[in-house]
C-alpha cells in the first residue's frame, strides 16, 4: 500500500467536535472502521468521542426593552466619556489661555 492516507489528529479532534462518527470519519478518509479503531489507539485520541451537536429548539428575543432604551456597549461608553472629559479639559486650556493674556506683563511691550 504505497498511497498512505495521512490524518492528522487535530482534524479528527476537530471533526469530533462537529459531530462525525468514527464511522463517518473512516468513510472520510476511504479507510476501514478497523483502521479507524487502531487510529483512536493513540494516546491523544483514546476514549475520545463524538461531541453530540446540541441545537436549542427555540430563539429567544428579548422584546421587553424598546430600541431607545438598548444599553451601549462599555467600550463605545468609555469612549465616548474619553472624548468628552478631552473635550471639557480643551476648552479650559483654551479659557485659562485667554485669561492669562489679559494679565501678562510683557503684552504691552
Amino acid at each position: 500500500m504505497d498511497n498512505k492516507v495521512q490524518i492528522k489528529i487535530s482534524d479528527i479532534l476537530r471533526m469530533l467536535k462537529e459531530g462525525y462518527t468514527r464511522k463517518d470519519l473512516a468513510d472520510h478518509y476511504g479507510i476501514t472502521q478497523a483502521a479507524m479503531k487502531k487510529v483512536f489507539t493513540h494516546p491523544e485520541l483514546k476514549g475520545r468521542r463524538t461531541m453530540p451537536k446540541v441545537e436549542d429548539p427555540f430563539i429567544l428575543i428579548d422584546d421587553t426593552v424598546s430600541q431607545d432604551e438598548v444599553e451601549v456597549p462599555t467600550e463605545v461608553q468609555q469612549e465616548i466619556e474619553n472624548a468628552e472629559a478631552e473635550a471639557g479639559h480643551q476648552e479650559m486650556v483654551e479659557v485659562l489661555t485667554e485669561e492669562e493674556g489679559d494679565n501678562d506683563p510683557w503684552s504691552n511691550i
